[in-house]
């Protein structure tokens, strides 16, 4: 492993888990329906 493997693992464990706290945030006030197509629509324009 190289030296900076483990803060790769830690920054990818803050950006995954952070996803579920914000969708915990986000479904009461958009809904769960508006914010899978809002998550699926940010997705899409990331790909052009």
């Amino acid at each position: 492993m190289k030296n900076n493997s483990p803060l790769k693992m830690i920054l990818l464990g803050a950006i995954w888990g952070s996803s579920f706290l914000f969708m915990r945030i986000g479904a009461p006030e958009f809904g769960p329906v508006l914010l899978m197509a809002l998550r699926a629509l940010i997705a899409s324009l990331r790909f052009k």
